[in-house]
């Protein structure tokens, strides 16, 4: 990987069948270790239990508010700033409120099987 500034383009956001919206930032297999990705749950939407097997992800929520459950820990309410660490095939799901959009930056190890 050589440095350099990726160009952002609104128009590659894609339904994901976990119940999200994503805009991959940087999903490179030039770039061995790490992917960004931009998750946007629509306002009072749920996501489906779910794993991520091989790769652990970090949630930092940007807008709106919501509760998420991962693995065996009660479910916590999030906001603007909070960090979410999910480790590999953790089962994981968010809900979120009747609010506007929420949106997440998601990074995750590559090599994840989705």
């Amino acid at each position: 990987m050589k440095p350099q500034i990726r160009v952002y383009n609104p128009g590659a956001e894609y339904w994901c069948p976990e119940g999200c919206h994503i805009d991959e930032l940087l999903n490179d297999p030039n770039d061995p270790v790490v992917s960004i990705a931009r998750a946007r749950v629509p306002a009072g939407g749920i996501t489906r239990w779910h794993r991520v097997r091989d790769a652990a992800e970090r949630y930092l929520i940007e807008s709106g508010r919501g509760r998420v459950e991962i693995g065996m820990l009660d479910p916590r309410e999030v906001g603007p700033g909070d960090v979410v660490i999910i480790t590999p095939g953790c089962r994981q799901r968010r809900r979120w409120s009747r609010c506007p959009t929420t949106r997440m930056t998601l990074l995750w190890r590559r090599g994840c099987s989705r």
